[in-house]
C-alpha cells in the first residue's frame, strides 16, 4: 500500500487511528476484490491480541461444532472458540460500548478472528461454508455500522454460490448445521435477489432436511444457539428474516 511505503521511507509515525484504517480497508478489500493482503493482524502492534489467561471458561467450542472437530480442522476450531468468547463478551452484562479500552480490545480480537478466517488454506466445502459464517458471525458481534455495507452482503452471496457446488449428500448427519447455514447467510444478504434465492433454498431444504427439526421459532433458536448466537447482537436479524421465510410467496 502506497502509505505504507511512504510511512516507512521517510520514517513518519501513524496514529493507532489510521493503522486500523488501514487494516480493515485492507481486509474488506481482500474480501471483496480478491486483492492480495498487504497487512494482517501481526502488522501493527496496536493491534496485537492474545487469549485472557484471566477468562479460560469463555473460549470453548460451541457444542454444535464439538462433534465436527474433524471437519473444521484445529486453526479454524480455534478461531471458532476466539468467536464465541465475542459472544460471550457481547452478551455479558457488564458489556459497555462506551469503554474505549474493553472496545479496542474487542477489535483487536476480531481483527485477529477475521484476518485468520482469511488466511486457511485448503478447507473442505463444508468448512469453507463455516469459515464463511464465522466472518459473517464475529462482525455482528463487534460491530453495528459493519451490517450496512456492502461486505456482509458479499459475504452471504459467497456462502450461497459455496453452498451450490457441493454435494447434496454432504449435509447427511449436518441437517442443524445446514439450517444455521442457511438463516445465517440468508439474515445477512440485503433486500433482493441473494436474499430471496436464500428463502428459497430454506423453504426446499424444509421440505426435505429440515421439517423434523423446524417446527416454530423457538425450534430454530434451539438450533442456532448450538453454534454461534446471541440474543442481543445475532436474534433480532435472525428473527426478522425467519418471519420473512413463513410469510413468503413466490
Amino acid at each position: 500500500m502506497t502509505l505504507l511505503r511512504s510511512t516507512s521511507s521517510e520514517r513518519l509515525l501513524l496514529t493507532d487511528g489510521i493503522k486500523r484504517a488501514i487494516f480493515w480497508q485492507d481486509l474488506y478489500a481482500h474480501l471483496v476484490t480478491s486483492t492480495t493482503r498487504a497487512v494482517n493482524h501481526h502488522t501493527f502492534h496496536e493491534m496485537h491480541w492474545h487469549r485472557d489467561a484471566l477468562a479460560p471458561e469463555i473460549f470453548v467450542l460451541p457444542s454444535g461444532f464439538q462433534s465436527r472437530v474433524d471437519v473444521l480442522g484445529e486453526e479454524l476450531t480455534r478461531v471458532f472458540e476466539d468467536i464465541h468468547a465475542l459472544k460471550m463478551i457481547r452478551d455479558s452484562a457488564v458489556y459497555d460500548p462506551e469503554d474505549t479500552a474493553s472496545m479496542v480490545d474487542m477489535d483487536n480480537q476480531q481483527a485477529s478472528v477475521q484476518s485468520r478466517l482469511c488466511g486457511l488454506p485448503g478447507l473442505s466445502p463444508l468448512a469453507e461454508l463455516c469459515r464463511l459464517a464465522g466472518y459473517l458471525t464475529a462482525s455482528l458481534l463487534c460491530c453495528k455500522i459493519w451490517r450496512l455495507s456492502l461486505v456482509p452482503n458479499h459475504v452471504s452471496a459467497q456462502m450461497l454460490q459455496a453452498g451450490r457446488q457441493v454435494d447434496d449428500s454432504i449435509w447427511t448427519g449436518h441437517f442443524d448445521l445446514l439450517a444455521w447455514l442457511l438463516y445465517l447467510g440468508g439474515a445477512l444478504a440485503a433486500p433482493g435477489i441473494v436474499r430471496k434465492d436464500y428463502i428459497l433454498l430454506i423453504r426446499r431444504q424444509h421440505a426435505s432436511k429440515l421439517a423434523t427439526l423446524i417446527r416454530s421459532w423457538s425450534d430454530l433458536v434451539a438450533i442456532m444457539e448450538q453454534f454461534i448466537w446471541s440474543e442481543k447482537a445475532i436474534s433480532p436479524l435472525i428473527q426478522m428474516f425467519w418471519e420473512e421465510v413463513q410469510s413468503f410467496r413466490k
